[in-house]
């Protein structure tokens, strides 16, 4: 592992890192903003696909398969412009954006109505005190809002979510909205972490562990 990685570094941090190393390179340096979507759709299918088969499966290739789409995520976001740690902020700011609990987040079974939701919102966004800077941070963040909701699915329903999320990035992508663009790459983020927290993973270990093979796709 490079000695300038810290096993604990923000999100901002590995995106700079993952970005310099990849973007200038000879081989992705040339890629598009399509190829690198495509780059990361294609791993998001790699783990769909570990995640429908056994467990021996998932405990062998799932830790790097996540990696990889961390990666892809990553530099995508680069690619457009878009702070990562920004946007997951924005979207979660210690709070779930459609209920404002800040933990243990029930609207994958109840839909409430949240008077002023906007303007609370607005405050918690303007607050930073909690925001968490680290990546471990957001994932215990995430833990703490989700960790309830998607201990109740199966893992290849999370691995799903995390396919429709890649969808709907591609749509922005093509309409050309950032900023539902970034809301939408937020959401992928999240189920990363869902995915990790759901096996005991910690994405600031195993990135930063294997930082100089992020993006080599491994077709299962």
């Amino acid at each position: 592992m490079p000695q300038a990685i810290a096993l604990d570094g923000t999100v901002r941090q590995f995106q700079r890192l993952i970005g310099q190393k990849f973007l200038t390179g000879e081989k992705y340096g040339s890629y598009n903003n399509e190829q690198i979507l495509l780059g990361l759709g294609i791993e998001i299918g790699n783990v769909m696909e570990t995640v429908r088969k056994d467990k021996r499966r998932e405990e062998s290739k799932l830790p790097g398969q996540l990696v990889r789409v961390y990666g892809w995520w990553n530099v995508f976001a680069d690619r457009c412009g878009i702070d990562l740690q920004e946007v997951l902020w924005w979207k979660y700011p210690a709070a779930c954006t459609y209920c404002l609990k800040d933990k243990d987040c029930m609207c994958g079974t109840e839909h409430p109505h949240v008077p002023n939701k906007e303007l609370v919102l607005r405050g918690l966004r303007a607050d930073r005190t909690k925001e968490p800077v680290s990546l471990s941070g957001h994932q215990m963040l995430h833990k703490r809002l989700y960790g309830w909701q998607n201990d109740r699915l199966v893992p290849f329903q999370i691995a799903a979510h995390l396919a429709e999320e890649f969808g709907e990035v591609s749509l922005e992508l093509l309409d050309g909205d950032k900023e539902s663009l970034g809301d939408e790459l937020a959401d992928i983020g999240s189920w990363i972490f869902a995915l990790a927290n759901r096996f005991g993973y910690q994405m600031s270990d195993l990135v930063a562990g294997q930082l100089t093979k992020l993006l080599e796709p491994q077709n299962v």
